[in-house]
């Protein structure tokens, strides 16, 4: 397995040694690990606000990971993002997946821009 990061679709290997590679490279290392309440709820959580269930369960594996690295724990961060609304929740999140991403692309979002009509005819060019 390489270890490039890249934005181009994983293929299927069809070496057969792929597995056992991967086992041999990680042994000894100690995997992440996470109580299964803090991962229920965040999905839950994540869920509730309008995520798909994919898109739920990768983007709680990155907060989760982020948690745990500043030692902040999951139930506070989860009290912390309810108070927020639905736009600034997107933002943050989209923050932290780009924190946690190569730096070939960055993620974001686009706000529609509604101009005031009585401001726009009272601009000459």
């Amino acid at each position: 397995m390489n270890s490039v990061l890249t934005n181009l679709p994983t293929t299927q290997s069809t070496d057969s040694a792929d597995r056992s590679r991967v086992y041999l490279n990680n042994f000894g290392q100690r995997g992440e690990e996470y109580l299964g309440s803090d991962v229920d709820a965040t999905i839950g959580f994540l869920t509730n606000k309008g995520f798909g269930l994919e898109a739920a369960t990768v983007t709680a594996m990155v907060l989760l990971q982020q948690a745990k690295k500043d030692g902040f724990p999951v139930f506070q961060l989860l009290e912390t993002l309810d108070s927020l609304k639905q736009l600034e929740l997107t933002g943050l999140v989209a923050e932290i997946l780009n924190q946690n991403r190569s730096q070939t692309s960055r993620l974001g979002f686009r706000t529609v821009i509604t101009a005031n009509q009585l401001k726009l005819r009272n601009i000459r060019a």
